[in-house]
């Protein structure tokens, strides 16, 4: 008769060990879940890896201390950032987040030049007219049909006047620290033409998820897939050589941009920091 080795035995006897804890631990949980007000259950679920990392690496007090003093050390409030958003039949609210997160940013010197596309929503119309008034740092147009996004970035970009040019859907999100981080890029970099961030993704409940971390500033790379996605800043006078966006590629104009503005640009740089979300909504680039 075969005998079990001893070694075997004992590793047996570990895993029957660990089992019964894992049960046990679960049925604890269970217990406390059900007794716990539903307000509190959300703290029994273990965290993503992912808010884990947002613990860690978000934006904190001191950082945006460390981003002032630097804005203030290099003089670089003299640089304006012009923020392009076309728009076309935008969530409201959605819309409203958006200037919001543009207002909240660490560096104010910006314009946000916004283009509503033909939505033709009269409620739309006086919700930009407000925020116009409100801040005299956004500017908008209204045309009376619909051209597509190129055409209406292109007049975003003609009604804009600053040195760094930014790209923004309407419904997305960017972090406080976003134009400070590309405004310190460009800083003393005379060569440099073109910055891109890493970014993430809002779930409908408005939750960060899927952090996309990107290569290095890799031009081969960018023929083969558009992994610069958002955000993505280049210098006026890049936009003005390329003649803007072109409308045969809209639904891919970003990334015939991109490909033409690699070919004239004489440096870019990756930003490896989360500084754009990109919202997942229903029928949206970032679920499909």
């Amino acid at each position: 008769m075969t005998t079990v080795p001893a070694i075997w035995r004992a590793a047996l006897k570990t895993d029957l060990k660990f089992l019964a804890g894992r049960l046990i631990y679960a049925a604890y949980r269970a217990t406390i879940r059900r007794h716990l007000p539903e307000k509190w259950r959300h703290y029994l679920d273990r965290p993503s890896a992912y808010s884990v990392w947002q613990s860690i690496n978000n934006l904190s007090s001191d950082k945006e201390d460390d981003l002032s003093d630097a804005l203030k050390n290099i003089g670089l409030s003299r640089y304006k950032i012009s923020i392009l958003m076309p728009v076309y039949k935008p969530s409201i609210i959605l819309l409203r987040d958006a200037i919001r997160s543009v207002q909240d940013q660490i560096y104010t010197n910006w314009e946000l030049s916004i283009v509503d596309d033909g939505s033709k929503d009269e409620n739309l119309e006086q919700f930009i007219i407000a925020e116009s008034a409100f801040d005299s740092r956004i500017r908008h147009y209204f045309l009376r049909e619909n051209f597509g996004i190129s055409q209406a970035t292109n007049l975003c970009f003609e009604r804009s006047s600053g040195e760094i040019i930014v790209f923004m859907d309407q419904d997305d999100l960017i972090s406080k620290d976003c134009l400070s981080e590309l405004i310190l890029a460009f800083a003393g970099q005379p060569q440099l033409d073109l910055v891109y961030t890493d970014s993430d993704k809002l779930d409908l409940e408005g939750q960060r998820v899927s952090p996309s971390f990107k290569p290095g500033w890799s031009p081969v790379l960018l023929l083969s897939h558009m992994y610069f996605s958002h955000v993505v800043a280049v210098r006026r006078t890049i936009v003005e050589e390329l003649g803007g966006l072109r409308s045969a590629f809209d639904g891919s104009q970003d990334y015939d941009f991109a490909l033409r503005a690699t070919e004239r640009a004489r440096e870019g740089k990756h930003v490896p920091k989360l500084l754009y979300h990109w919202r997942m909504l229903p029928g949206s680039a970032p679920v499909s």
